[in-house]
């Protein structure tokens, strides 16, 4: 990954290490909170979106819509206060998603990856679930 891709407290794979959030930020490399020394950003790689890092965050899967009787394909939701997010799946992939509250912001991409969402989330005003997104269903790691 590039480190004009990341945001602090975005989730990455550290190649040879695991899930880890981003601490720091230089030009070239990422402080993160597994590994508290300076990490290439080339030994970064992007989480992809799974049906457990969804549930431990809040989402519910929904897949059928009750009001027309219809099947829709894999749908994820989280709703809190104003905030929609609905997530797609499609061949096998989380491949698209919408945020709504005041504003609406929809994204279409090959395979939605973690830190993907949570620069959406922060843009539409969602910072605190986005810097405390959860990768493992115990706790933030």
């Amino acid at each position: 990954m590039k480190t004009n891709e990341l945001m602090r407290a975005d989730w990455v794979n550290v190649t040879g290490a695991g899930p880890a959030q981003v601490a720091m930020i230089d030009r070239f490399h990422v402080v993160t909170t597994l590994a508290r020394y300076l990490v290439d950003a080339r030994k970064l790689e992007p989480i992809e979106i799974t049906p457990e890092i969804l549930e431990a965050n809040g989402f519910y899967k929904v897949s059928k819509d009750e009001s027309e009787n219809i099947v829709k394909p894999d749908v994820w939701i989280y709703e809190k206060n104003d905030n929609v997010i609905v997530i797609g799946l499609k061949g096998g992939d989380f491949s698209s998603f919408e945020i709504y509250n005041d504003r609406r912001y929809t994204t279409f991409t090959d395979r939605l990856c973690v830190s993907e969402l949570q620069h959406a989330m922060r843009m539409m005003g969602m910072h605190e679930l986005a810097d405390n997104f959860i990768i493992e269903k115990g706790g933030s790691q």
